[in-house]
């Protein structure tokens, strides 16, 4: 399917695949199928527990308790869906558009020593420096290390 259905889209449609050419409802969230109901009524599902569910505001399907638990935006940069839990303290930006804006505030000379080590084969030891320089963990420290080699 090449077009990318909005979220929480209800699709009527015909399935003459079905017992007696039964009607089937499809419901897309974030771009693709979620649930089918027809012949089998297939239940709704939470994309965080597995429980029974319902979309949220921004199509994200969440049951009751995860609801309470959790919440959905979109980075105000890029657009990307984003699930949180509501204790943590955050922005409207995601995690990756956050490290980007890291990267662009390093000293060019920074970013060219990374740079550097990354491509002498020398990629953990990048990793390790730019988790010293942006006091980031290793996970984000390696991410810089990628987008910076993607730069190059």
């Amino acid at each position: 399917m090449e077009d990318v259905l909005p979220d929480g889209k209800i699709i009527d449609s015909w399935n003459p695949l079905s017992a007696k050419g039964a009607r089937t409802f499809l419901l897309f969230g974030r771009g693709m199928l979620v649930a089918c109901f027809g012949g089998g009524m297939v239940e709704p599902r939470c994309e965080v527990c597995g429980k029974s569910a319902t979309p949220s505001l921004l199509g994200s399907m969440f049951c009751a308790d995860c609801q309470e638990r959790y919440e959905d935006y979109h980075c105000l940069h890029c657009g990307q869906r984003v699930v949180i839990l509501r204790e943590i303290e955050h922005s409207d930006v995601c995690s990756s558009c956050f490290l980007r804006a890291r990267i662009d505030g390093l000293e060019e000379r920074q970013r060219a020593a990374l740079r550097q080590l990354v491509k002498s084969g020398q990629r953990f030891e990048a990793i390790k420096m730019a988790k010293q320089m942006l006091g980031v963990s290793i996970g984000d420290a390696a991410f810089v290390t990628d987008e910076l080699t993607k730069q190059s």
